[in-house]
């Protein structure tokens, strides 16, 4: 495996602290440290952007939000908190709720653990 960073201080320096391993059309990454959120964030932003895998809502998710998107004649995004307290989500682009209606230009709060069905306005 190559290793993309290494331990720098204790018992573990020079230790690979994050590998990469080719293997048939893809490769794996070994983390083998702890890590904050935003670390885990700006890898997982990287990988996908080098990857070529974007999609609307990269980067801008707040820890406990998740999105999924459903493609059909019209497309659908499921944003869902899984908070305990009210999430403000950024949107990337003006859509509606659905099946209500209601126009969200900027954004939306979510409550907490709701579940918002959204579509491009």
């Amino acid at each position: 495996a190559e290793v993309i960073a290494a331990y720098e201080e204790d018992y573990c320096a020079g230790r690979p602290a994050l590998t990469r391993k080719n293997h048939g059309k893809g490769q794996a990454y070994y983390i083998a440290c702890e890590t904050e959120g935003d670390f885990l964030r700006t890898f997982y932003e990287k990988l996908s952007r080098s990857l070529g895998i974007e999609g609307e809502f990269t980067g801008l998710l707040p820890h406990g939000v998740a999105v999924s998107r459903r493609d059909g004649e019209e497309n659908l995004w499921f944003l869902q908190n899984f908070n305990r307290a009210q999430t403000p989500v950024k949107l990337p682009f003006a859509a509606k709720s659905v099946p209500e209606g209601e126009l969200l230009e900027e954004g939306v709060v979510l409550a907490p653990y709701e579940c918002l069905i959204l579509k491009r306005a």
